[in-house]
């Protein structure tokens, strides 16, 4: 892979407008856009690897202090309409729903 002062040093020679012909620019051309393809990637590994070492860590933690983890609570579905947790939802004929609430109340969405 090209270093940084690899790539400073080309692109200064072709500002200057030293080639070696259409054949050798496109090489170029390809082996930059490469090389920023690779550097994204490579900096997408580091940001996953630095998360799955925190996970880990977590876990790790957990195990020496015998405690388990604790046990993530499973979110609620919200009503389309209001915003707000429901109970029961069920179709209406032909295209929509209806969101039955904590106490009743119902909000219906018709598409």
């Amino acid at each position: 892979m090209l270093t940084d002062r690899d790539v400073e040093e080309i692109e200064r020679q072709r500002a200057k407008g030293v080639s070696g012909g259409p054949i050798v620019l496109s090489w170029l051309d390809r082996l930059l856009a490469d090389r920023k393809q690779r550097l994204r990637q490579v900096q997408h590994l580091r940001q996953r690897l630095n998360q799955a070492c925190r996970y880990l860590d977590g876990l790790l933690r957990d195990m020496a202090t015998g405690r388990p983890p604790a046990p993530r609570p499973k979110p609620r579905p919200v009503c389309t309409s209001c915003g707000k947790p429901y109970a029961r939802a069920y179709g209406i004929s032909p295209n929509g729903m209806a969101f039955v609430h904590e106490g009743g109340r119902e909000c219906r969405l018709n598409d």
